[in-house]
Formats: C-alpha cells, structure tokens, sequence
C-alpha cells in the first residue's frame, strides 16, 4: 500500500517523511532530475522517465509528488507531476501555514 502523499514546503522535508507533496517552480532540469524552488529552499527530484523530465520543464508551477531520499540533504525520488499553472500561489501558502493543507 502507498503512503499518502503530505504537503510540505521544501524547507520542511525531514528524515520522518515518507511520501511529500511540493508545490515549486522547475528552476533547472538535468538529464536525469529536475531542480525545484518553492520560494522556501530548493531541492533536486529524480524520475525515471526522462519524458516526465521533459514536460515538466515546460510548465511554470508544479506538484511534484514522490518519496523522500536522503543525498548530503533531501532529494526527492519523483513519481508525479502535475502543471500547477494557474494556482494561486499566495493563498496556497496561506492555507498551507495555517494547518489547513
């Protein structure tokens, strides 16, 4: 069975997460990996689909969903992305904040 997914911000990914949730902006993107920022820290996400890799760099926002790893800090081991394109990212944060997210 497959954990829930919990939302974070990058800045609050720790060893106890399983399975997160970051709304972030594709700041770079490698071969393998996307470089993600939410404004709070910045974090690399691997996938194994290079076409997933490909289309997210397209998209201006995005929720990544995937497991957490650690490699000298958090990566993220990538197994969604969904185009956020469109959120409203200020009350996003703002529901997030205050527990309601």
């Amino acid at each position: 069975m497959r954990r829930p997914a919990v939302p974070r911000f990058i800045s609050e990914i720790s060893p106890e997460d399983k399975r997160v949730a970051v709304v972030c902006t594709v700041i770079d993107k490698g071969e393998d990996y996307l470089v993600v920022d939410d404004g709070t820290g910045v974090i690399k996400v691997f996938f194994d689909d290079r076409e997933t890799i490909k289309r997210a760099g397209e998209y201006k926002l995005v929720r990544i969903i995937g497991r957490v790893g650690f490699m000298d800090g958090p990566v993220i081991r990538g197994e969604i992305v969904q185009n956020m394109d469109g959120l409203d990212v200020e009350a996003y944060k703002k529901l997030k904040e205050r527990g309601w997210l």
